[in-house]
């Protein structure tokens, strides 16, 4: 279940930054952001897949960036300015 999965990379997540393993960090972010998005939250999708971008392109890693694009780019295709993103997700 999307719920569980969610969790336990974010549980992940915080674990990679305890031990400062920024090149796998951009990956768990991109897994919570899906995972977000299928459960429809919307913010924390769109937060997590900026994240993972940021890092990427802080990396210079080009594999990756791809997927995040899309991903960004769908969640304005489905949602749209800022208004539309707070209705969809109850403001969270």
């Amino acid at each position: 279940d999307y719920g569980q999965a969610l969790d336990l990379s974010t549980q992940g997540l915080h674990i990679l930054r305890e031990l400062d393993t920024s090149y796998s960090e951009p990956r768990i972010l991109y897994n919570i952001g899906t995972y977000a998005m299928k459960l429809g939250r919307w913010r924390i999708a769109r937060s997590h897949f900026h994240e993972s971008i940021k890092l990427l392109e802080a990396l210079g890693i080009q594999t990756g960036l791809a997927y995040l694009y899309w991903g960004q780019g769908f969640l304005h295709h489905l949602l749209g300015d800022e208004v539309v993103l707070d209705v969809a997700d109850g403001g969270a």
